[in-house]
């Protein structure tokens, strides 16, 4: 369970969206390093979850949120940044 800081800055990245898509996560990822096996990663270590799973009929996409877990972790983050913590 290593996290990378461009796994790190990419999570953020991703909050700031809220909910997004496989096509916004790759658009991300063009702005950081590439790692061709961070979607899995992050998926299966529970870092991203999904947020509604596509129909077939309405929906195009599965969408996703960053996790419970990620979530926390960031904003922990930002409170020992600014040593509120």
């Amino acid at each position: 369970m290593l996290l990378l800081s461009a796994d790190l800055e990419l999570l953020i990245y991703l909050e700031a969206l809220r909910r997004f898509t496989l096509k916004d996560f790759k658009s991300g990822v063009y702005t950081y390093s590439w790692d061709k096996s961070r979607w899995n990663r992050l998926l299966k270590e529970g870092w991203i979850r999904v947020w509604r799973n596509r129909n077939h009929t309405t929906q195009k996409y599965n969408v996703y949120k960053v996790s419970f877990k990620a979530s926390q972790m960031i904003s922990r983050m930002y409170r020992l940044l600014l040593s509120e913590e």
